[in-house]
């Protein structure tokens, strides 16, 4: 991860530090999975806490798309959890057989029918959106860069210059043929001001070769009898 990481800064800009160029930055880097239990149906999902999936939906939501699209999703989910709230409730006479209050239902999240649902008008804001909500409803691999001023650090205080978060799908790919390919992309991004996260598509290259030699029979016949008859000839 370090060798991939300086390849990818060095392609930015940002040179390693020696002994005639002092270090201006102090890198601090983090890898790994970000998982949704319930979209990897994990039997132990059932004993989560909603308020813990909600949590790790912002967490996400902040890996992948940063901190203005995880303010504006959850502004989204507080507003529908609102609008649940408002929603009358069915309510049963003590006999158990007549309704004494219309029973006005949402979607099976919970909250309203998906077409006045402010969640679902946020996912469908655009084409971008779409995709950074299927990343924030799954699970992803994630690198995040920070990037600190070096003499904040020698002084304990740690001042903050930049982040780069990097985050890819991890449906049906594995986190060491990614990693390289995710942080090698984000490398033009690194310390740059950016005002919405960037979506890059990059297919993975997994073609390969195979040679295969002139064939060779070894042994032919060593374990066979001396009086064992020849093999008959093959026909045309």
């Amino acid at each position: 991860m370090e060798q991939v990481l300086e390849r990818s800064l060095t392609a930015a800009g940002y040179l390693g530090a020696d002994k005639d160029h002092p270090p201006s930055l102090v890198i601090i880097y983090s890898w790994g999975s970000h998982t949704n239990p319930v979209a990897e149906d994990d039997p132990e999902a059932v004993t989560l806490p909603n308020e813990v999936l909600i949590k790790e939906l912002i967490e996400r939501a902040r890996l992948v798309g940063g901190e203005k699209f995880a303010a504006e999703f959850v502004k989204a989910m507080a507003t529908q959890g609102a609008a649940k709230r408002a929603t009358p409730q069915p309510r049963v006479d003590p006999a158990g057989s007549v309704p004494t209050q219309p029973n006005i239902q949402g979607d099976a999240a919970g909250m309203m029918t998906p077409i006045f649902s402010p969640v679902e008008a946020f996912r469908n804001r655009s084409d971008k959106h779409r995709a950074l909500m299927e990343d924030v409803g799954g699970s992803v691999y994630f690198v995040v860069a920070s990037a600190y001023d070096f003499q904040s650090v020698a002084n304990e205080g740690k001042i903050l210059l930049w982040r780069t978060k990097m985050t890819v799908n991890s449906q049906g790919v594995d986190m060491t043929e990614t990693m390289p390919a995710l942080i090698a992309n984000a490398g033009p991004y690194f310390g740059r001001d950016m005002a919405e996260v960037e979506v890059v598509t990059q297919r993975l290259n997994r073609e390969g070769q195979v040679e295969i030699g002139t064939p060779e029979v070894v042994g032919y016949g060593d374990n066979l009898p001396s009086d064992a008859p020849a093999p008959a000839a093959r026909k045309p």
